[in-house]
């Protein structure tokens, strides 16, 4: 499937923050120790990773729904009108 830029790059973001906290982890593990910081690092990185996640999920929604579009109206049956009968 195709992604729009502002996914791509919200996407791109949220990779970058959890790549952001691995990289401080790893130089400082017990930064997780702290409970205050580990409140604003998990206060700053959920609300944009949950965003991500809920946007790919509506669109994934969106798209299986507008999947089922195509074969729906190719399963219409349509009668060709006579030039005497009138349009309903």
């Amino acid at each position: 499937g195709k992604l729009s830029s502002s996914m791509s790059i919200m996407g791109i973001c949220c990779f970058a923050c959890l790549m952001f906290l691995a990289e401080q982890l790893l130089n400082s593990p017990d930064l997780l120790q702290n409970l205050l910081e580990t409140a604003l690092w998990m206060g700053w990185l959920y609300p944009p990773v949950v965003l991500f996640a809920y946007t790919m999920m509506r669109a994934a929604a969106v798209s299986e729904k507008a999947s089922r579009v195509a074969p729906l109206v190719n399963s219409w049956k349509f009668e060709k009108q006579g030039s005497g009968q009138k349009a309903m």
